[in-house]
């Protein structure tokens, strides 16, 4: 079983969805912005081992079945606009443990697993990491001070 991650409106996803049936694989796709509203997430210790269940209108999926997984820019969790901010912030963070969670613990094969794309995105990591391999890294500055900012800038044409 492979699971795709992402948004219901990504029009790479029935591209590949074509593909995978022309193939004869079975996959899934999962918005995580139908969580929690639409989807039911249920997690629990059935005989001394761990399982997850996703139960969306069209399926139901036992995550022991998947694995692999295709992460194509997933959508956010989508909250009651009935919650106050304080709640709004504490459910999206328990939603992401959660989920966090589950995709650790998932023994499947990873196209771009979350905690990757999470360390690729910090720039100055990248450049550190870049450096030390040998890479030129180019002249750059991070700051909020305009001064240096100001500064930094007059050493360009």
């Amino acid at each position: 079983m492979i699971l795709i991650l992402s948004n219901d409106g990504d029009p790479h996803v029935s591209t590949v969805a074509k593909h995978l049936k022309h193939r004869g694989e079975e996959y899934r796709v999962f918005d995580p912005a139908s969580f929690p509203s639409e989807v039911q997430l249920t997690v629990g210790n059935t005989n001394g081992k761990i399982e997850a269940w996703l139960e969306t209108k069209s399926y139901s999926l036992a995550l022991s079945q998947v694995r692999s997984v295709w992460v194509r820019r997933p959508g956010k969790f989508q909250l009651s606009e009935k919650l106050s901010t304080g709640e709004a912030q504490w459910l999206r963070a328990e939603c992401n443990h959660v989920f966090d969670a589950l995709w650790a613990n998932l023994p499947a094969f990873w196209m771009s697993e979350p905690s990757k794309i999470s360390q690729a995105s910090r720039k100055l990591v990248q450049l550190r990491m870049a450096g030390a391999i040998g890479f030129a890294i180019p002249r750059f500055l991070v700051t909020n001070r305009v001064d240096s900012a100001k500064n930094f800038m007059t050493l360009f044409p």
